[in-house]
């Protein structure tokens, strides 16, 4: 956008790289060359994982996580970019805040820069805004990015490289055909001074980078960064866990940075038609990753689908062996039912027995009495008829 800045020609340096890629201690670099980061107090405050500092502007920072907010992610969930997002109408009132904080901490500087790793993904943003700029890449390999970052965030290796993988490929994309330099941070741990002529030709201050008290603050605070995590480049070419995009970029890049080794300028035709390669495996490894992403998403989406399928068999199977218990307890109280009522008949069929026992000697014992009776009626019949015939012998 033009009209932002008074200087003449001002030289503007825009770091990008993953977080945990170095990106502090090139920034810090940057400044001691002459690039300014803005006033003092707009930096951000040192913290627990970065305590010699972030060099970051706090409000561009605030800014950068506003559009991600705004877009439905962060930093470490990265939304869906749809296209020509970066002029949206949603985010008119984040472009106007930045056009302040760039009028006011930068509008005369000739050469001033800033670093925040989220710039990665929101360059859009700021490239709308603001004049052609040189971009500094920071990289570092994506096992020690995950190392670290698992020490400071929990997060997973997979989430990491995932991660790397959107944040570097991103940036390659949206800085192809530009001013671009690749700086690994283990070169820098390992060559210092190297890498800091590399860095000034970069930004137009050779002179800077031969001074004495120059080299001696860069050999100060470079012997002062904590390096936690050292993996070759072979071991991460080799490494399974790995995705081969994350893998064969990584690879890329290091070989076109080696190619780069003295400088961006006068390189043959053979170099720049690496340097184009890298930039189109950057996206292809963003639509591999993504393939695989989706295809991961599916198989996800079908073990949850199949995991809840077996849940309500599960359940069924539960509800009929409650059902079928309910049964057994059922047919056992029937049963104990059975019993006691068969008791209970063979005790009224003893009875019955008894009963009719005594009803049997009863009978005997009438028919006995009976027989008797009759013995004894008859008996008297015949002595009264007898009694007549003597009354007449008698007479």
């Amino acid at each position: 956008m033009s009209g932002l800045s008074p200087a003449a020609n001002p030289r503007l340096v825009c770091v990008l790289g993953m977080h945990r890629s170095g990106t502090s201690l090139i920034t810090r670099m940057l400044n001691v060359l002459g690039v300014y980061l803005g006033p003092d107090e707009r930096l951000m405050n040192a913290q627990e994982h970065n305590p010699r500092g972030f060099w970051e502007h706090q409000l561009i920072t605030d800014l950068n996580n506003a559009i991600l907010a705004q877009l439905g992610g962060s930093w470490d969930e990265p939304p869906t970019f749809f296209p020509g997002w970066e002029s949206a109408p949603e985010l008119a009132d984040l472009r106007q805040k930045a056009r302040v904080v760039i009028h006011e901490d930068f509008a005369a500087t000739e050469c001033w820069g800033w670093k925040d790793p989220r710039t990665c993904l929101t360059l859009r943003f700021w490239q709308g805004l603001l004049h052609p700029m040189r971009y500094l890449l920071c990289l570092r390999n994506p096992v020690d990015v995950a190392q670290s970052l698992y020490r400071r965030d929990g997060f997973s290796a997979e989430k990491s490289v995932r991660l790397w993988l959107t944040y570097v490929a991103s940036a390659l994309a949206h800085t192809a055909g530009q001013p671009r330099l690749l700086l690994f941070y283990e070169d820098v741990m390992r060559n210092p001074q190297a890498e800091l002529r590399r860095l000034a030709r970069f930004v137009d201050a050779p002179e800077l980078a031969e001074a004495d008290t120059t080299q001696s603050a860069v050999r100060e605070f470079v012997e002062e960064e904590l390096q936690h995590h050292r993996t070759s480049v072979i071991d991460a070419a080799d490494d399974g866990r790995l995705p081969f995009p994350v893998r064969s970029l990584y690879v890329a890049l290091r070989v076109d940075a080696e190619l780069d080794r003295d400088g961006v300028s006068d390189r043959s035709v053979s170099d720049a038609m690496l340097g184009d390669c890298v930039n189109r495996l950057g996206l292809y490894a963003v639509t591999a990753q993504t393939e695989l992403d989706v295809q991961r998403a599916t198989m996800a989406e079908r073990e949850k689908e199949s995991r809840t399928e077996v849940e309500r068999h599960a359940r069924e199977l539960a509800d009929k062996e409650a059902e079928g218990e309910s049964a057994r307890r059922a047919c056992d109280r029937i049963s104990r039912e059975l019993a006691t009522t068969r008791t209970g008949l063979d005790r009224r069929e003893a009875e019955l027995n008894q009963v009719r026992e005594l009803r049997d000697r009863l009978l005997g014992d009438l028919e006995a009495a009976q027989a008797r009776v009759t013995a004894q009626l008859m008996g008297e019949g015949e002595s009264r008829r007898a009694r007549p015939s003597q009354d007449i012998c008698s007479g």
